[in-house]
């Protein structure tokens, strides 16, 4: 799972972050996936989840959708 494989080396994705090598979004997405996961540990459905978060980080559920789709892979 790429979260796994990036969560691994966060500290290095920041550094590079910081440089402006990598995107910040990336970053963003991270914190995304975790959050969107809070809340389908708490029994929301995937759609409500999707919603939460998205209204959480100020984005589109399909943004959400989208970025936790990514990072599963």
């Amino acid at each position: 799972m790429l979260y796994t494989e990036i969560k691994r080396k966060i500290r290095e994705v920041k550094e590079l972050t910081n440089l402006g090598l990598i995107n910040p979004t990336w970053i963003r997405n991270i914190e995304v996936f975790e959050q969107f996961h809070y809340y389908r540990d708490i029994d929301n459905t995937k759609q409500d989840a999707y919603v939460l978060t998205g209204e959480d980080f100020g984005i589109s559920w399909q943004s959400v959708r989208k970025a936790v789709t990514d990072l599963s892979k």
